[in-house]
């Protein structure tokens, strides 16, 4: 009861709100800090592609797309197997997406789907790309590529359910969403 009393009185006398702008910051601080050890770390070590990507990562949680992209690239060129190159690629297609550049996504999906023609991500990659900028029917088609190339993966199918609602087909949207769960 006591505990109450002070936490009333304290929400009653407090002359101010609590700012949440000291913890963020304190959290774009230490992701600077950690850049720059990433940086230096790679200066030594420029054929290290995971330290590569976990610079890109960093990168684009502070929404520094463009530096976010050239590090993957650098990743990219360093990468190990095609295996890793194709999910690079991916990735430098959704931060060109989120950074507004259509023609590096579209092609660095192209790339990803040279390589492995047979995976379905850059399909769902390339067919966000496309509903973004409403250009439904071909999204559509490879949201459909990608679910015949992998039925089970819930991804095509959630992502199909997303364009049938953005066209208010919402019988189709939930006959995919459904797809999606199962």
């Amino acid at each position: 009861e006591s505990l109450i009393r002070i936490h009333v009185a304290y929400c009653l006398f407090t002359p101010s709100k609590p700012s949440f702008e000291e913890p963020y910051q304190s959290l774009l601080q230490n992701m600077d800090r950690r850049i720059a050890e990433l940086v230096e770390f790679l200066d030594d070590h420029p054929d290290d592609w995971q330290a590569w990507r976990k610079l890109a990562n960093l990168y684009s949680q502070k929404e520094q797309f463009r530096k976010a992209i050239d590090a993957l690239e650098k990743a990219y060129e360093k990468a190990p197997d095609k295996a890793t190159q194709y999910t690079i690629l991916n990735e430098i297609a959704k931060l060109a997406d989120w950074a507004g550049m259509e023609k590096k996504a579209l092609q660095s999906v192209e790339m990803a789907r040279l390589i492995q023609p047979n995976k379905p991500q850059a399909y769902n990659t390339r067919g966000n790309i496309h509903r973004r900028r409403a250009r439904y029917k071909k999204a559509a088609s490879d949201y459909t590529k990608a679910q015949k190339l992998n039925p089970k993966d819930p991804d095509a199918y959630y992502n199909k359910a997303k364009l049938y609602t953005m066209q208010k087909q919402h019988r189709r949207s939930i006959a995919e969403a459904k797809r999606s769960w199962t």
